[in-house]
């Protein structure tokens, strides 16, 4: 927005430029308020999606553990159960230091 005293001389340049300035900034504004909200709630859906897909992650790990241990391969078991736990439990923890720091 320009000085009140530079609007004025808009003004007596050329009659109602003033609030054709007023209203472009409105317009400038009311554009940016819903882009922020736009941003927003892709930012929500992306972390609910985060979530779903690691649950299922966890959930087919679980399951593969299972039956890797049932057809006799408790070892095998383990390492993918293992591996993935870690995978995600860093992937969250990484997750709040990163967020944390921002």
């Amino acid at each position: 927005m320009p000085h009140p005293t530079i609007l004025e001389g808009y003004e007596k340049t050329i009659p109602g430029a003033a609030e054709r300035i007023l209203v472009m900034a409105e317009s400038s504004m009311k554009h940016k308020h819903q882009y922020d909200s736009a941003l927003l709630k892709a930012s929500e859906d992306q972390i609910k999606r985060g979530q779903v897909l690691g649950f299922l992650i966890g959930l087919a790990t679980i399951s593969a553990s299972v039956y890797f241990a049932t057809i006799g391969y408790p070892v095998l078991a383990g390492i993918v159960a293992g591996s993935t736990l870690i995978g995600l439990v860093s992937v969250f923890v990484i997750g709040r230091i990163t967020e944390s720091k921002e």
